[in-house]
């Protein structure tokens, strides 16, 4: 989060579990964000295997940090071109 926010990214933290990151308020969902452009996934594969619900939002690019990927969220992130 404090690189991109180094760079000037504005930061919508999702944590279903902090109210506040860095910060920042957390939203418990990522249907609760209105918007993101991109998505930085932090969270193991049965976690982030939704990744239909961040497409939903206006994302064209998501990505999956070491720990994150299986086949399963691999194909369909590149099945909503999001990768």
């Amino acid at each position: 989060m404090r690189a991109f926010s180094q760079q000037g990214w504005t930061i919508y933290p999702v944590n279903p579990k902090e109210t506040e990151i860095e910060g920042l308020p957390c939203f418990q969902s990522i249907a609760d964000v209105r918007f993101a452009r991109m998505v930085s996934v932090y969270l193991p594969p049965p976690v982030s295997r939704d990744v239909a619900d961040i497409a939903a939002k206006g994302c064209d690019e998501i990505w999956l940090n070491p720990g994150t990927e299986s086949e399963a969220v691999l194909v369909e992130a590149e099945r909503l071109a999001l990768m």
